[in-house]
């Protein structure tokens, strides 16, 4: 399978970092040199991911504006604001109207986990009797 888009979940209030990132959203505080989003779009590139798109809330516009298209990582980036808060089933309905894939990655825009997004799948895809045996690193 071939995944090339993906969603990811960042309109949270941040509540529990809000003495560290008072002035913007939660994802992009800084970590290790750069915005913490930057991160999660740079690993979705390198497995192939080109186009993302990212559900906003709370201060969306920041995160919007910070981001831009995505052009600077090699990504077409689209955004969906929540008006409300709507959760993450809210969110997440509202992006795949955007969407053109069948299956495609969900992140949350403040976890991050290093992952090889094809074994992921093929895994995920997989008849329940081959997923006996799950590999760890």
């Amino acid at each position: 399978m071939n995944l090339t888009e993906a969603i990811i979940l960042a309109g949270g209030r941040g509540t529990r970092l809000q003495d560290s990132v008072k002035d913007r959203p939660k994802p992009l505080a800084d970590v290790a040199g750069r915005p913490f989003i930057e991160w999660l779009l740079l690993l979705l590139h390198s497995q192939g991911i080109r186009r993302v798109v990212v559900c906003t809330g709370h201060m969306g516009q920041i995160l919007e504006s910070h981001l831009g298209n995505g052009s600077r990582f090699d990504l077409e980036l689209q955004y969906v604001r929540d008006p409300f808060p709507l959760g993450t089933g809210g969110a997440l309905r509202n992006a795949l109207d955007l969407c053109q894939s069948m299956y495609l990655p969900v992140l949350n825009g403040d976890s991050y986990c290093k992952f090889d997004l094809r074994e992921m799948s093929e895994f995920h895809l997989s008849p329940p009797r081959q997923r006996a045996t799950v590999r760890s690193s």
